[in-house]
């Protein structure tokens, strides 16, 4: 089963992969092609794009430990919806 929450560190952190890779993982993660058709389109083995992936999986949670950006929007908009100006304040000073 695919983690959607990649998805979305793919909207966040994509432009930081290579071209390939963006292509790859949006296939893999957005259009919900198989491993299979993958590796027929790129031209690679099954094990190639498996192995593009699993790079793309580690290189999104790693841009993310290390920056928490889409961590930081996500507790900025719940902090919006509750309208909890202190808690949107301490996110930011925490920035």
């Amino acid at each position: 089963m695919k983690d959607l929450s990649l998805a979305y560190l793919l909207d966040v952190y994509g432009d930081l992969l290579s071209d390939r890779q963006q292509r790859i993982a949006r296939d893999y993660f957005y259009d919900d092609l198989s491993l299979s058709e993958i590796s027929e389109n790129e031209g690679i083995s099954r094990q190639g794009a498996h192995e593009i992936i699993k790079r793309c999986e580690q290189l999104l949670n790693f841009y993310e430990e290390k920056l928490h950006y889409s961590q930081t929007v996500y507790e900025l908009k719940s902090a919006a919806e509750k309208c909890d100006n202190e808690k949107i304040y301490k996110i930011i000073e925490n920035l």
